[in-house]
């Protein structure tokens, strides 16, 4: 039992990681792109907001389901 505990929680640690780190790499391109395009226009950094932050959310998602099928 202590070692299914403890590749649980490895795996657990090692989602998590990944999902920061994913998270923390979408947010500062999509930011730096966001601000380019906002210089233009509004509909267009509006979108690249959403789908920057979409993308965030389906990694997210995807190793939380990756984690509980486990």
């Amino acid at each position: 039992m202590a070692i299914f505990i403890s590749f649980s929680f490895l795996l657990g640690a090692f989602c998590s990681a990944i999902s920061g780190y994913a998270g923390l790499w979408v947010s500062v391109r999509a930011n730096v792109r966001v601000a380019a395009a906002a210089r233009t226009c509004y509909d267009k950094s509006m979108k690249i907001c959403f789908r920057g932050g979409a993308f965030s959310a389906i990694v997210n998602v995807a190793l939380a389901l990756g984690g509980i099928s486990f």
